[in-house]
């Protein structure tokens, strides 16, 4: 009976348990850039178009995009952010083209 209630117990050091995960690294995989901040992107973007102004259109490719500002998702409405702050605050849309977003296009014109 009190080796149910805990009289005679022994003491078992346990390791402690750590909730942070380790990173580890694939020797395949590159290293991730650092996530920038949207005044950050706005001006990579800006020095690879040339600048922006208020009122302009700045039309880029999905892929060309990835390339300049890294998503894990790797969709055009993953800069949705980018495009909102774009817009109300620089008055510039920004188009991201695909080729879905192209399929999408001539399929329309088909109908």
């Amino acid at each position: 009976m009190s080796s149910l209630f805990g009289a005679g117990r022994t003491n078992v050091n346990k390791a402690p348990i750590s909730n942070t995960a380790e990173c580890t690294t694939d020797g395949n995989s590159e290293p991730q850039k650092p996530a920038l901040s949207l005044e950050q992107e706005i001006e990579v973007l800006a020095q690879h178009v040339g600048g922006i102004a208020s009122g302009m259109t700045i039309e880029i490719d999905l892929r060309e995009l990835l390339d300049l500002l890294e998503r894990k998702r790797r969709k055009a409405d993953s800069y949705y952010q980018l495009k909102k702050h774009l817009k109300e605050d620089y008055g510039v849309e920004l188009i991201i083209t695909s080729r879905t977003s192209k399929k999408e296009e001539e399929n329309d014109k088909n109908d």
